[in-house]
């Protein structure tokens, strides 16, 4: 835990010259350019699909295994959204082709 007095003295120039105080805030300055450099590097795009990739190598037998355990206990979900998301890749197809009669009904009325 800091002292009262030791914040008080680190910010207090004292007897300290303006070129002592320009090296510090330099310092400090540098200091915070490295850590968001730091910070920076670890959230880029890149980093982060290397940090998925390498726990995907480390822990994706655990994750493929649970993901098998959970469609063989629960086969209805599983086969919702598949037929969901077969659903939406034809319906989206479908728009280019000729407009069915449900579409003729709507731009009528």
């Amino acid at each position: 835990m800091t002292d009262r007095s030791d914040f008080a003295n680190s910010t207090d120039p004292g007897s300290r010259s303006p070129d002592e105080l320009e090296r510090e805030v330099r310092a400090s300055r540098a200091d915070v350019e490295r850590t968001l450099d730091a910070i920076q590097d670890r959230l880029s795009p890149g980093q982060l699909v290397d940090q998925v990739a390498q726990y995907l190598r480390e822990n994706g037998g655990e994750f493929v295994r649970n993901f098998g355990d959970t469609v063989r206990q629960n086969p209805v979900p599983v086969v919702l959204v598949g037929v969901g998301l077969t659903w939406m890749m034809f319906s989206g197809t479908r728009r280019n082709g000729p407009p069915l009669a449900a579409d003729f009904h709507r731009r009528t009325t």
